[in-house]
């Protein structure tokens, strides 16, 4: 009875070394699902031999590290650098143990599945970087209540920073560099090295490195910071990096749009008075042909001839002011002459309504020194 016993122990014993040696079941479910799912064109994870799913074994495969040889779990998967391709392997919800997944330099693409956090609810350091991964920062990242470290940089994701990621009391390392992401700069990176959080973002003042280079953020950030971590931000100004905000600042979309059509007003107004002082300068010179002048003026010479009658033959056909006569000939002009014999001239004179007419001007006049004859020839 006794001996029975003893086997009994000793059976029972070597079960229980027998499980402990085996690494956990969901974890073997886990890295078979990884190896089916990504894409591997290097073979770096070809040395992952599921027929002995020893810990000794299992901690031997690449990128894979548990928390000892006695212990069945895996605490660390490192697949940085191996060009494995796809996205995230959903197979990681049976890693529950997984504490640091490490993913960066690889080909991943598609979004950060959302579940992430749900899959392993103790991860510590999560590193995404310098993959494909685009569309948004899912807020559910923020259910890592333990993550120490957020890497995403180096991707195409875009969208803002989720305020939810404020809650991360236990962050100290934070980057999103190298993104597309938009929008302002969340709030705890302003006031983080500034002395005062405002109350609702204060969980996360454990937070020493963070980098927002390379994106397309906007908004105004203190003087107490480094220009380092928010260089590239074409949308950003103030403190450290020399750029004026507010109405005058060149990245003021409004301010852009306000210069522009101060530009173009200023353009049209100066357009406009150059125009202006084209037909003032044109109505003065039109206007000296009307004035009076000395000597051998037409105005001194015909003082008493108001109106002059012009004939074609012996039927008058119109009859002309002598000021309009004079201004439609630029006060008789050599440039208007059309033709000049020894008896006559004639001139080209246009009248304000725009007829134009052929002036004969008689050399001989029967008027003697006070004045002229003058007789329309033909109408143009």
């Amino acid at each position: 009875m006794k001996c029975s016993s003893v086997l009994v122990c000793v059976g029972i014993l070597f079960l229980s070394l027998g499980s402990s040696s085996g690494i956990s079941e969901d974890d073997v479910k886990c890295l078979k699902g990884i190896k089916q799912s990504v894409n591997d064109p290097l073979g770096n994870l070809n040395s992952w031999d599921f027929n002995n799913t020893s810990v000794g074994n299992i901690s031997k495969f690449v990128g894979v590290a548990c928390w000892n040889d006695c212990e069945n779990r895996i605490f660390n998967l490192k697949l940085q650098n191996m060009k494995l391709s796809g996205s995230v392997p959903q197979a990681l919800e049976y890693c529950v143990s997984l504490q640091n997944l490490d993913l960066r330099g690889n080909n991943f693409s598609g979004t950060i599945p959302s579940q992430i956090c749900t899959w392993l609810p103790f991860l510590i350091g999560l590193d995404l970087s310098n993959n494909d991964f685009s569309g948004c920062i899912p807020p559910e990242l923020a259910k890592c209540t333990y993550l120490n470290s957020l890497i995403l940089s180096d991707d195409r994701l875009s969208g803002n920073t989720p305020y939810q990621l404020t809650s991360l009391s236990r962050l100290r390392k934070f980057s999103v560099a190298y993104n597309e992401l938009s929008g302002a700069i969340p709030p705890l990176f302003v006031h983080l090295n500034v002395g005062t959080i405002p109350n609702h973002q204060s969980s996360i003042s454990k937070l020493k490195k963070f980098s927002l280079v390379n994106n397309q953020r906007r908004g105004t950030i203190p003087s107490s910071v480094s220009a380092h971590d928010f260089a590239g931000n074409r949308g950003l100004c103030g403190g450290p990096l020399g750029t004026k905000c507010g109405w005058f600042s060149k990245n003021n979309p409004a301010a852009i749009i306000f210069a522009g059509l101060s530009g173009a007003a200023a353009s049209l107004l100066l357009a406009l008075g150059l125009w202006c002082w084209y037909l003032l300068r044109l109505s003065k010179r039109r206007t000296s042909a009307y004035e009076m002048r000395g000597g051998d003026d037409w105005s001194e010479r015909l003082k008493a001839h108001k109106l002059l009658q012009v004939c074609l033959s012996v039927k008058p056909l119109v009859k002309v002011m002598l000021a309009d006569l004079i201004a439609s000939t630029n006060n008789f002009d050599p440039q208007n002459i059309i033709i000049s014999t020894r008896h006559v001239t004639i001139y080209k004179a246009v009248l304000r309504n725009g007829s134009a007419l052929a002036i004969k001007q008689l050399n001989t006049s029967k008027l003697g020194a006070k004045g002229i004859c003058i007789g329309l020839t033909y109408q143009i």
